[in-house]
């Protein structure tokens, strides 16, 4: 994203220096916390009615150039499963945890990935995390797992939620397990029609400026999109670079993507806006 960053203000810069006067106001705006939530960030704008009011909106990821209109939300959920420790030379004396998650684990298969729209997973239900017992000759008591749950807006975060709690109730229930399940991030979907006038102009300005076709999609992960569209602006998410360079080592962006997205920028604030 800090490839975005470099882009918008080189393509503000480059509007400029050309003597050209959009018929509108362009507001950029740099913040921080979008991977943690994005609350203290673009949610603490909205929140605080700092957003101004805007005929469209752009989310700077690395799309690579391709247009996106949706986004996945996220939810994170830690399972407890509870037993009762005893020495493990003698297991079937207590109740191991470890084992019970095991059993919470496999129903929860289940729960994707499943196939969304073009043949994507969007739907998935991915253990990240696992902590359980504290030493190796006794039984473990506790066992937690996080889930990391992502959906689409047409499934939304409430159905999400519940189709893990079903499917934990039902194991606990079948093969009495004592188990809880706490909520601890939830992110939401977002979505626009692929009609709005941003979409249509975005498409035109990479076509015009690379001389490629860009696809429309979604975005597989949540985005700080989300909070535009939440206030009622149409916000593509769009940008230079790749997502597969993100959070890996050496993360970087070609001189020659940074170029065109500046470009691109330029021409979609042009294009939206009109020129006086």
């Amino acid at each position: 994203m800090k490839g975005s960053i470099a882009a918008v203000l080189q393509a503000l810069t480059t509007i400029a220096r050309a003597g050209l006067e959009p018929r509108g106001e362009v507001a950029f705006s740099i913040v921080a916390d979008e991977e943690c939530g994005g609350q203290q960030g673009a949610g603490y704008l909205r929140e605080h009615h700092l957003l101004p009011p805007a005929d469209a909106g752009i989310c700077g990821e690395p799309t690579g150039l391709n247009v996106l209109t949706a986004a996945r939300g996220r939810l994170w959920v830690d399972i407890t499963t509870y037993g009762t420790s005893v020495h493990a030379s003698q297991p079937e004396r207590g109740v191991n945890a470890i084992v019970d998650m095991l059993k919470v684990a496999q129903a929860l298969e289940m729960l994707g990935p499943s196939t969304g729209p073009a043949g994507t997973h969007a739907l998935t239900a991915t253990p990240t995390v696992i902590r359980g017992g504290d030493s190796p000759n006794s039984v473990p008591d506790q066992c937690t797992l996080t889930i990391d749950r992502r959906f689409l807006a047409s499934e939304g975060a409430a159905a999400a939620r519940q189709a893990i709690l079903s499917s934990v109730e039902r194991v606990g229930k079948e093969d009495g397990i004592r188990v809880e399940v706490i909520e601890h991030a939830c992110l939401d979907a977002s979505e626009i029609d692929p009609d709005e006038e941003i979409v249509g102009t975005a498409l035109e300005a990479v076509a015009k400026v690379t001389g490629t076709r860009p696809s429309i999609g979604e975005m597989y992960g949540a985005t700080d999109a989300r909070f535009l569209i939440g206030a009622g602006i149409p916000t593509i998410i769009f940008g230079p670079g790749h997502l597969s360079d993100a959070h890996t080592i050496d993360e970087s962006i070609s001189l020659e993507a940074l170029t065109a997205g500046a470009l691109v920028y330029a021409a979609v604030i042009c294009r939206f806006l009109g020129i006086s």
